[in-house]
């Protein structure tokens, strides 16, 4: 997917150049939540060449109706962790780097390997054999 003069471009620069978005056109929205996710891979790949570097993993958002109203969307969705943005241990993160930086206290779980595919009555004794490790995180 290309992201010269698309949603995706618009996105990627203002990301890497640190700008603030304050709305995006309608003509430039995307028009399912898989064509969303299709714009988010492709940009996650020309991030992947910048000093974000690699995706380590994915986060989940907008799991509670305050944040999908907040963000007007209609369900939870995931997003890409970087190499570039994790911090671990004592660390002071440069506020400059972020755009309307805000904080929220999550887990970070670390899996181990995959789970099945579509099977989701997991019990904490089933799916404690897919979690490494769980650590406090900011998001």
């Amino acid at each position: 997917m290309s992201l010269k003069g698309n949603l995706g471009g618009i996105l990627l620069t203002n990301r890497i150049k640190g700008t603030r978005i304050d709305k995006i056109d309608k003509q430039f929205r995307p028009k399912s939540l898989d064509e969303a996710y299709k714009v988010q891979f492709a940009i996650h790949k020309e991030l992947e060449k910048t000093k974000i570097g690699l995706r380590t993993g994915w986060k989940i958002g907008c799991t509670t109706n305050v944040m999908q109203n907040y963000l007007g969307i209609h369900t939870p969705c995931a997003g890409g962790i970087f190499e570039g943005t994790e911090y671990r241990g004592d660390v002071k993160v440069p506020f400059s780097d972020y755009v309307r930086p805000g904080v929220e206290c999550e887990f970070a779980v670390k899996i181990s390997e995959d789970t099945e595919v579509g099977f989701c009555s997991y019990t904490a004794e089933t799916i404690s054999k897919h979690i490494d490790s769980i650590a406090a995180a900011i998001e």
